[in-house]
């Protein structure tokens, strides 16, 4: 490794990605950030092509990481990504299809352009689609190797769609190396496309210790539970509300927060609106992630009863500020939060054991502080951004030797 890096002085890679932060502070894509700047650290030289959107420039330097954008249509029709969504508006009417050709071709021409620019030795393409795509053509194009990365939801679009798994076959089988945040997601590889496990790694992304951290704070009187994500059915809320409206009706004082945007916002309302939940839940607007952290300190502890999720980093930046968590067994979440070990797992979609397990926690504190500082010690000793960093470092060397 130290050859490689002293006889090319740094390796140059290039993240390809459809969602990447906006500005600092920004929640989309931030995983890749924190990487980013852990590579920095270690003396890699880190490029990123991603989606352009209304009022960002083109180019900018954050922290020593050059980002590009690509415009892939006229301001106000540029509404693909940094919603989460995107699989579902590339395919809901003609117009949209006709975007996502647009941004795949102005995705593919930006990023040949950078490699040239740039000198990149190696292409990382996180999430096999879209970017995984641009990455095979790109390697085609410019003989470069290609690593992909696996997120969770890009894993999720191969169940029962026998086209996107031909694809993804083509894609992950030239690729050099594959990496999946999740420990499931290696079996699916295996099993749905045919993939040698040998070529496959699971590294899960980093969260920044700078940001999240256990602070000494005045907590209000009451049980203050807190849930962060996109308000969208994937995330579960509405079981969680449904949960806490038990623990209402046994005479248990709380005051949940979900922080969030989404499109279920006003379903999840009319939710906390029909059990008379007004007083006892709020749903506050997403934050830059630096205000996050006070909201983590101030919580008894945080649940987030996923239905689909590939590692959350809500649920890492929870632990980070050893908080006592309570998620379902979905993705690699089991990867992370051990059963009554780093928190606690309760059946997705299951109302009544969910609150249960709140009820538990609440009532018992020296188990909530239990679970709380294991799953602090867990995210401490491994999921840093340096660590994270030297995993993938070694991964980025092999292909380049």
């Amino acid at each position: 490794m130290e050859n490689l890096i002293g006889n090319r002085k740094k390796i140059k890679v290039l993240f390809l990605t459809h969602s990447f932060i906006r500005k600092k502070g920004d929640s989309a894509g931030a995983f890749l950030f924190d990487l980013a700047q852990g590579f920095i650290k270690q003396g890699i030289e880190v490029t990123v092509v991603a989606p352009h959107e209304n009022k960002l420039p083109t180019f900018e330097c954050i922290d020593d990481l050059y980002i590009y954008r690509f415009r892939y249509a006229p301001y106000r029709y540029e509404r693909l990504a940094y919603k989460g969504i995107m699989h579902k508006l590339a395919r809901s009417n003609l117009s949209n299809r006709i975007l996502i050709i647009l941004f795949l071709i102005s995705f593919l021409f930006k990023s040949y352009e950078i490699i040239i620019k740039r000198k990149i030795d190696l292409i990382h393409a996180h999430w096999w689609i879209p970017s995984g795509m641009v990455a095979f053509s790109l390697s085609a194009l410019t003989n470069k190797p290609y690593i992909v990365t696996t997120h969770g939801t890009d894993i999720t679009l191969l169940n029962n769609n026998s086209l996107l798994r031909i694809l993804a076959k083509l894609i992950f089988k030239k690729s050099s190396y594959i990496t999946s945040v999740a420990s499931p997601h290696k079996s699916i590889l295996s099993n749905q496309i045919g993939i040698d496990e040998s070529k496959v790694d699971v590294l899960p992304m980093p969260v920044d210790p700078l940001l999240f951290y256990p602070q000494e704070t005045i907590k209000p009187e009451g049980n203050i539970i807190l849930s962060i994500g996109r308000l969208v059915k994937a995330k579960g809320f509405e079981y969680l509300i449904d949960a806490v409206n038990l623990l209402k009706f046994k005479g248990k004082r709380f005051h949940l927060m979900i922080i969030g945007d989404g499109p279920d916002k006003q379903l999840l309302q009319n939710k906390i609106k029909e059990h008379g939940l007004n007083n006892n839940i709020e749903i506050i607007p997403s934050m830059p992630r630096y205000k996050l952290n006070k909201f983590y300190n101030l919580c008894d502890i945080f649940v987030l009863p996923s239905l689909a999720e590939g590692v959350s980093v809500a649920v890492l930046e929870a632990l980070a500020c050893k908080n006592a968590v309570i998620t379902t067994p979905v993705g690699g979440m089991c990867d992370i939060v051990i059963n009554n070990q780093t928190g606690l797992i309760v059946p997705q979609k299951n109302t009544s054991a969910l609150a249960n397990a709140i009820e538990k926690l609440l009532n018992d504190r020296k188990l909530a502080l239990r679970l709380a500082e294991n799953g602090y010690r867990l995210v401490k000793e491994n999921f840093t951004p340096l660590k994270s960093a030297k995993r993938m470092q070694n991964i980025y060397c092999k292909v380049l030797s």
